[in-house]
């Protein structure tokens, strides 16, 4: 039976993943990461009924993240520590090959696979329904945007499969490029009708439909959504002290202006808390709250860049640690039925 995870709970784990990924080119730091979120993915993903379609996105992510590494290596000429040297002769690849150049092309590989497998736990793990009805009502139609935009790609493959398996039926076999076409025509065809079927059932179900009734507060989300912008660009210009009371009081408008009016929400199935749930909740949050402190005070331990000089990353061990509270999904077993 699949797993009825928490999708608050996976969301907050999500969110502590992207900040470890966005606040740091560490090699150290996104390898623990990394590791961390490919023990939820092996432990968690792997038992879902949709786990063979995110295994090919987690495949074809490990092949953009190698030929990442490959594109910067081959066109990055800079850095003390020369590896070889390609003739000049050679348009864009030719010149100085530097292990400075590997070392960033790694970093990123790093950063971009750890977001690749925790997308891919997320999206095998929790429920979409579920996801959609934990969605505030401010956001109701940004939600199911986004959450038929989830789907988008595993339908796809879906679709792909039943297809590939009928004409292989019919004796079909892909022997050149020009037999493709067969497979890729009758793909977009059940696409499209899949996207006029979902287009048909949400009009008939009037979404979209302006609410006549008064809508109180509408005007702080998007004040609070544009004071938190305006603290992170302060905090990029290095005034950590204002940008940390401007994204305070963003941060509040925005809850405020969520959760401020509430609308009452019929829940066949309401969500429900376990003891492992809060465990994870709690385990995400000092995760991501480390990487935000140490981006706010102490940038120097997240700050690494293999040029012009190679040298060592630094490596805080309370950062580290903070890393590898993200396997906890893992251990506890959030949300099993």
């Amino acid at each position: 039976m699949r797993a009825s995870a928490n999708p608050l709970v996976w969301g907050v784990w999500g969110i502590a993943v992207t900040l470890v990924t966005v606040t740091t080119r560490d090699p150290l730091y996104l390898a623990l990461a990394l590791i961390a979120t490919t023990i939820v993915y092996l432990t968690r993903a792997t038992s879902a009924s949709d786990a063979a379609t995110w295994s090919l996105v987690v495949r074809i992510g490990a092949l953009v993240s190698i030929v990442s590494v490959i594109f910067n290596l081959l066109t990055a000429h800079a850095g003390d520590t020369i590896l070889f040297t390609l003739p000049g002769s050679l348009p864009i690849i030719g010149g100085i090959i530097t292990a400075n150049a590997l070392a960033y092309g790694v970093s990123t590989a790093l950063s971009i696979t750890t977001l690749i497998v925790a997308a891919a736990s997320f999206g095998a793990v929790v429920d979409r329904a579920a996801l959609l009805r934990a969605v505030p009502y401010p956001l109701s139609s940004a939600g199911v945007a986004a959450i038929i935009g989830l789907s988008f790609f595993p339908q796809m493959i879906v679709a792909f499969r039943e297809v590939r398996d009928a004409q292989s039926s019919r004796g079909f076999k892909v022997r050149s490029v020009r037999d493709v076409v067969p497979l890729v025509v009758p793909t977009l065809f059940l696409g499209l009708e899949h996207a006029f079927n979902l287009a048909e059932a949400m009009e008939s179900r009037g979404f979209g439909a302006a609410d006549v009734t008064s809508r109180r507060r509408t005007w702080l989300l998007p004040v609070g959504v544009a004071t938190v912008l305006v603290s992170v660009a302060l905090l990029i210009a290095g005034q950590a002290p204002i940008a940390a009371i401007t994204g305070a009081l963003g941060v509040c408008a925005t809850l405020y202006g969520l959760f401020g009016e509430r609308r009452a929400r019929q829940a066949y199935r309401p969500l429900h808390w376990e003891t492992s749930d809060l465990i994870v909740l709690a385990a995400s949050g000092v995760s991501g709250a480390s990487f935000a402190t140490a981006l706010v005070f102490a940038p120097h331990t997240l700050v690494w860049s293999p040029f012009p000089r190679l040298v060592s990353p630094p490596f805080a061990p309370w950062l580290g640690v903070a890393c590898l509270l993200l396997v906890i999904p893992s251990l506890v077993g959030s949300g099993t039925e």
